[in-house]
């Protein structure tokens, strides 16, 4: 199998300040009979991270979302994705929650386990985490939510959000935050 194709993540429906960060190909991880390649695309919200930097002070604390076609080489038979989605939700799950700790949360946590159901019909399993965003004023609570689901390939999307601003200051109504992830998430292909 070649690179996989890069996912398409429907971020314009979140507004203009979204702006890909990051766009690429790498080995994830090996199974016992193949390589997982991931083709990874990432988005940060620069407009609010633009706000909470200039209302607070704190750089680094925004929101993002990513997602990730799978590829295995060499390909998966017939009927194998069953077998191998557990190794795949157990790398994605720990991974997540690495990712969450090198963008600066702490106290990472996953919290709950849930259905989400695609724009193409499939279900997806949905890890819900919560995390503290430590700073000098305060430390924010931030929720991230990672969604695992074989359509054709295995797909991996997610992202995390901060959930209220109290003690920095900022001016900005995160209760929309959860929802917009959600919706994203949805109609990732």
């Amino acid at each position: 199998m070649g690179e996989p194709a890069a996912p398409s993540v429907p971020v314009e429906s979140l507004g203009d300040d979204w702006e890909q960060v990051s766009n690429e190909v790498e080995t994830l991880f090996e199974l016992a009979a193949a390589s997982v390649v991931g083709h990874t695309v990432v988005y940060e919200d620069t407009g609010l991270a633009s706000t909470v930097t200039e209302e607070s002070g704190v750089a680094e604390l925004s929101r993002f979302v990513f997602a990730t076609r799978l590829g295995f080489s060499p390909s998966l038979p017939p009927g194998s994705p069953r077998v191998v989605k557990p190794m795949v939700v157990s790398e994605a799950t720990d991974e997540f929650a690495t990712v969450l700790k090198e963008r600066g949360f702490s106290d990472v946590n996953r919290q709950t386990r849930q259905r989400l159901s695609t724009g193409s019909g499939t279900r997806a399993t949905l890890f819900g985490y919560e995390a503290q965003f430590p700073t000098e004023k305060a430390t924010v609570p931030v929720a991230g939510w990672l969604a695992v689901w074989h359509a054709g390939d295995f797909l991996l999307a997610g992202g995390a959000y901060p959930q209220t601003f109290d003690g920095l200051a900022v001016d900005v109504d995160t209760s929309t935050y959860r929802d917009d992830l959600f919706a994203v998430l949805q109609r990732i292909e």
